[in-house]
């Protein structure tokens, strides 16, 4: 807290001490850079006084510290116009610093009042102009109160673009931490659109601080992992891909592993995906004559696609005689390939590999000799 706030906090006990006519002198003379301290002086000493001066204090004043506690005194003496007409001439960075610096005191009179009647009086700049993001930082009831309501009011949604309202949904998430898991949950429940589902699974890790100063939450983290799989099974494609990054950084990678059986429902068989691994053995042996062998095999398990490489690529080079260029005495690579995705079913797991195959020999001289060696099922 800074020392002009701690004025205006103590006003009272620093009234009879203070000589509100010499004050209200300095503030008559000074500069648009100190009238603004110069007025928070003037408000801990003499509110009659102060309430006086404030409009043409405000008017005159420039941005920086002492502005800020200005306008905090402002607001205490039922400033709210003045205070709104100030921050509404700054820049856009200048506004940020000053409803960052109230949202960071949003616990001072009139200032989460402030918020509140900018929301409801004046909604094109609340949300246009982006003030809501300041009370990311303000967790006064009302506040809360006031960014869970514009989270779930259609009408809200629908004048703001998606990324004004994605930041609305994390700034609620942030501001209110855990107890935002609830609302998040019942929000992403009535959604259909994917895009705005994927804004929504997103913000659980903001509500369970990840990122934040003090780290994440445990509990936090732990009640945003539950919601989010009681969601799962209902999510559509991005949303779950989205749920398994979130999951990730919750800390819960079992959690966004297991993720993966949301994704592709429909393409279960067993319990099990179905994929598919070719391995390509490009050689040239010591006689200098070329040749490739092209290894196929379905594979089988419940694993992202890319985590198909980390757990096969070196378990191949095992399990498969992937020895040709030390047989022939040469030198080769060996090239590994995996689906985006899996496959329906086994034939078509099969039917890639195949191709797979085809296009590998196809770019081959006809002159190499290539030979395709299929491998028994491979299990995860």
């Amino acid at each position: 807290m800074t020392l002009l706030l701690s004025l205006i906090l103590s006003s009272p006990a620093l009234a009879d001490d203070c000589d509100a006519k010499a004050l209200g002198a300095t503030l008559s003379e000074a500069s648009p850079a100190s009238v603004g301290k110069h007025f928070a002086a003037l408000a801990a000493c003499d509110e009659g006084a102060a309430k006086k001066r404030m409009s043409d204090a405000l008017g005159k004043m420039i941005e920086n510290e002492g502005a800020h506690a200005a306008v905090v005194a402002a607001l205490a003496l039922g400033g709210e116009a003045d205070a709104r007409g100030f921050v509404a001439r700054l820049d856009p960075s200048e506004s940020a610093r000053t409803l960052g610096y109230l949202a960071g005191h949003c616990d001072a009179p009139g200032v989460t009042e402030f918020f509140v009647a900018t929301r409801h009086d004046d909604p094109g700049t609340f949300f246009d102009g982006g003030w809501y993001r300041a009370l990311a930082t303000c967790r006064t009831e009302p506040s809360l109160a006031l960014l869970a309501d514009a989270m779930e009011d259609p009408a809200v949604k629908e004048r703001l673009v998606r990324t004004q309202w994605t930041n609305l949904v994390a700034t609620y998430a942030r501001a209110a931490g855990p107890i935002a898991i609830p609302s998040l949950k019942s929000l992403a429940s009535s959604l259909e659109a994917e895009a705005d589902l994927v804004d929504v699974i997103g913000a659980f890790a903001d509500a369970a601080q990840v990122g934040s100063s003090s780290g994440t939450d445990a509990d936090g983290a732990a009640a945003a992992v539950a919601a989010l799989n009681d969601l799962g099974p209902k999510l559509p494609p991005l949303a779950v891909e989205k749920a398994r990054d979130t999951l990730t950084a919750l800390g819960d990678e079992s959690a966004a592993n297991a993720a993966v059986v949301w994704r592709w429902q429909e393409r279960i068989e067993g319990g099990k995906y179905t994929y598919g691994a070719v391995a390509v053995e490009d050689v040239t042996c010591k006689n200098g004559k070329r040749k490739v062998l092209i290894h196929t095999a379905t594979v089988l398990g419940m694993v992202w696609p890319d985590q198909l490489e980390p757990q096969l690529g070196e378990r191949l080079s095992t399990e498969w005689d992937l020895t040709a260029a030390q047989k022939c005495k040469g030198t080769g690579q060996v090239h590994t390939a995996f689906p985006s995705e899996p496959f329906a079913d086994a034939t078509t797991a099969d039917a890639w590999a195949t191709d797979r195959a085809k296009a590998l020999r196809g770019d081959v001289d006809s002159t190499v000799k290539v030979e395709i060696i299929p491998h028994d099922t491979l299990g995860l």
